[in-house]
């Protein structure tokens, strides 16, 4: 019997990503690390809404999953905190601050950068 879900995971750095049914307009993705803690833990698997060029106001305050210019191929997932005006990106921040890289390190996350909005947590670790 065949899994719910497509097989066609992509290990992209700190993320995995899934495609869920084709038409649909989700994705699956596991958390890796504790920059989240305790909020999603390393190994808990998350369904989000992928998502194009989006204004930083709208993404204030929810889990965000970015792809940072410097950083290709690399999925991060953090807290959208505030909006830096003056840069016009989203600063974010991981749950876990003593073990999270993040805008304190590097500044802010720009509307390009932006590939998703996490929805729910399917699976803990």
């Amino acid at each position: 019997m065949s899994a719910p879900f497509a097989t066609d995971d992509v290990r992209l750095g700190m993320c995995q990503t899934t495609t869920l049914m084709p038409k649909l307009p989700f994705q699956r993705i596991v958390v890796s690390g504790n920059s989240m803690s305790p909020t999603y833990n390393d190994g808990d698997w998350l369904i989000f809404r992928p998502i194009g060029k989006t204004s930083p106001y709208i993404l204030r305050g929810r889990i965000v999953i970015f792809e940072r210019d410097d950083l290709p191929g690399i999925l991060q997932i953090k807290r959208g905190i505030r909006v830096e005006p003056a840069s016009f990106g989203l600063w974010v921040e991981g749950d876990n601050k003593s073990a999270s890289t993040d805008s304190r390190h590097w500044g802010v996350v720009h509307d390009h950068e932006f590939r998703g909005v996490v929805l729910f947590r399917y699976k803990r670790n």
